[in-house]
């Protein structure tokens, strides 16, 4: 069994999605030793008196320094949904309808993104190899888990990873009021995430998704996403768009850029506080009177999420493949052995709590 979408611009520009109706619905913590636990406690705090010009943050101090969960032997065994299994997991209620609140899909916001994104980046001539993806779909009861498969396309220095983190370090505290402490090791092995659920609106569907995203600071309640980019450029093509993507798909309204004098550089000069608004209107500045771009990639999200939907009626397990060379979108019947061989799996503690046979 397999179904194709064409992943063309073209054929999206007259098409418009939304996502609607966002609320938060959870919150959680992962320890440094990978425990799930339903509260803020690692949540860090906005620091609002470092959005200013003439600071010098240099994002390499303390390199040598980083504590990365991803060289951790645990983090390198885990499956790709454990987080999002141990937090339905330690969440109250006993059904996965309950638990799940009654969505169709559930996944990282960074996968809901890279799918979206697709769109826009079939012909994207740099690197191809860099934009292909390949998700697995299993379902149980009327939920649909979306596991991405990581793909290792040799793009990301270790300086340049380590750089984001450094940035976030300067402009939070571990406490509110607080001041930031630049001088002990980056260590992102503690996060704080919150859970999301959506809807995702077309003109031929509805769709409930629920997603979890890590969010960098808080500012009272407020979520702030933290990137770091060359002065001038922020909100230049193709980037602009997935900070788009990926702010709104997990109910975030601003964006803090700490600007460098170029991609070389790792001295931060300025901070600036933009609106998520803003940058939809930089995004499609020069659009003329189609749809936003957001909007085209929200109805080509729709368009697969609702044809794997349907797929998945007769299927527990899919593999869902982008192809950037062909411009098609596949999806596949595969079996939860081919599943688990690839890493695709839930926890134990996830069968356990809902009865699962996986």
């Amino acid at each position: 069994q397999m179904h194709s979408i064409i992943a063309t611009k073209q054929k999206y520009s007259t098409r418009r999605g939304e996502i609607r109706n966002q609320q938060k619905i959870s919150e959680y913590s992962i320890t440094v030793n990978r425990e799930v636990i339903e509260d803020n406690r690692n949540a860090r705090h906005f620091i609002t008196a470092n959005i200013r010009s003439g600071v010098k943050f240099d994002l390499k101090k303390g390199l040598t320094t980083f504590i990365h969960k991803g060289d951790c032997e645990i983090v390198q065994a885990e499956p790709r949904l454990y987080p999002l299994c141990q937090w339905a997991v330690v969440r109250e209620g006993e059904t996965l309808e309950q638990v799940f609140d009654g969505v169709d899909f559930a996944s990282s916001r960074g996968t809901f993104k890279r799918i979206a994104a697709s769109l826009m980046k079939h012909n994207f001539k740099n690197n191809m190899q860099s934009v292909k993806w390949t998700v697995v779909a299993l379902k149980f009861g009327n939920v649909i888990l979306l596991s991405e498969e990581k793909i290792d396309n040799g793009n990301s220095s270790e300086v340049s990873m380590y750089s984001g983190y450094k940035f976030e370090q300067y402009m939070t505290s571990d406490r509110e009021n607080g001041t930031a402490d630049t001088t002990s090791p980056v260590d992102n092995r503690k996060t704080y995430e919150k859970i999301v659920k959506s809807e995702l609106v077309s003109e031929s569907a509805t769709l409930k998704i629920l997603c979890d995203a890590e969010i960098d600071a808080v500012r009272g309640d407020e979520p702030m996403e933290l990137k770091t980019a060359v002065d001038g450029k922020e909100t230049a093509l193709p980037g602009i768009l997935e900070k788009v993507l990926q702010i709104e798909i997990a109910g975030v309204k601003r964006i803090v850029f700490g600007l460098k004098n170029d991609k070389s550089n790792y001295m931060v000069h300025r901070v600036i506080d933009r609106s998520i608004n803003y940058l939809k209107d930089m995004l499609n500045a020069n659009n003329g009177v189609q749809p936003p771009l957001e909007g085209q990639c929200y109805a080509f999200l729709s368009d697969i999420l609702t044809d794997v939907k349907q797929f998945m009626k007769e299927n527990e397990v899919c593999e869902i493949r982008f192809d950037p060379y062909k411009a098609i979108v596949e999806i596949k019947a595969m079996t939860k052995g081919e599943a688990k061989a690839r890493g695709h799996v839930v926890t134990q503690d996830f069968i356990n709590k809902f009865n699962l046979n996986f």
